[in-house]
């Protein structure tokens, strides 16, 4: 009986997207994050989400790698694309995220603990359709991302327990100017 409960909210759910003009929205972004430090940093990202037709407007969740030179970090952020014009060839895009940078992807080490944090990361960039379905990007945008080092060193007292006697705690602010190229699909 729950099963057939389930199929019938999954067959009624189905059946109210196609009637309100919704379909998948799908992309894959590569590109530098560029900023106070000199060098620029590689990014990668990808967004999955629904499209309202109607309203022009894209929304899902973003996940990615951010490689920067103190730690490796993992955004996850909610989005929101608004296309104004995307019926033809070229259109603006002005996209919106905000979410956590996690540190999942972090080598760890003895004495040295990393800690993601927020991060932000509204762009404008343009789209282009091509001969087939899908449509190449090219945006410009901020991302600010939080971050934290812990370094703690060891001792080993006469006892068998281990001690800290000094803790560095280096917090990070990464601001930076994103040049990033995609496929939407």
């Amino acid at each position: 009986m729950k099963l057939l409960l389930i199929a019938w909210c999954c067959f009624l759910t189905i059946s109210s997207l196609r009637a309100q003009n919704i379909s998948y929205s799908g992309q894959l972004e590569a590109g530098i994050l560029n900023g106070e430090s000199g060098y620029p940093v590689f990014s990668v990202q990808t967004f999955h989400g629904i499209r309202f037709k109607q309203q022009q407007l894209e929304t899902g969740l973003v996940a990615g790698v951010d490689a920067y030179s103190q730690m490796v970090l993992l955004p996850v952020m909610l989005s929101a694309k608004w296309n104004p014009y995307s019926s033809r060839p070229v259109s603006p895009v002005l996209s919106w995220g905000g979410g956590y940078g996690f540190d999942w992807l972090q080598r760890r080490t003895r004495g040295i603990d990393y800690e993601g944090g927020y991060l932000i990361n509204p762009s404008l960039g343009i789209r282009v359709k091509t001969r087939k379905a899908s449509k190449v990007s090219f945006s410009i945008g901020y991302k600010k991302q939080l971050a934290t080092i812990r370094r703690s060193e060891f001792i080993i007292p006469a006892v068998d327990s281990f001690a800290p006697t000094s803790e560095t705690v280096e917090k990070y602010k990464f601001h930076r100017i994103s040049v990033m190229f995609g496929l939407n699909f």
